[in-house]
């Protein structure tokens, strides 16, 4: 599919960073799943992923790795975003929720 890309064997690195958010109140986890070998000069498509605490249960690494080697797929920057469990269906709507206080 993309005849042009030569790479076929490429593995990809897992890293976790943690940011602040004031938007959810929380130190949010993200997952970055990297080429392995990517050279910053050509830039990389993002793929945004909500519920990035699944990446080891839907074998991410694993898949992307498939894609790149058929050449079914350019290599992606992967962002997966986990989730407060036991807050998750609320933090989808973070820009609709008034926090306490802040409301009419």
């Amino acid at each position: 599919m993309y005849p042009s890309w030569t790479v076929r064997e490429m593995t990809v690195n897992e890293t976790e960073i943690t940011i602040e958010s004031e938007s959810l109140r929380r130190d949010v986890t993200i997952t970055l799943l990297i080429p392995d070998g990517y050279d910053s000069v050509e830039p990389l498509n993002l793929l945004l992923l909500n519920d990035g605490q699944e990446v080891i249960t839907l074998r991410l690494a694993e898949t992307l790795e498939k894609l790149y080697s058929t050449g079914a797929i350019k290599p992606i920057l992967v962002a997966a975003i986990n989730a407060d469990n036991k807050d998750r269906l609320q933090e989808y709507g973070v820009p609709f929720r008034i926090a306490p206080g802040e409301g009419p």
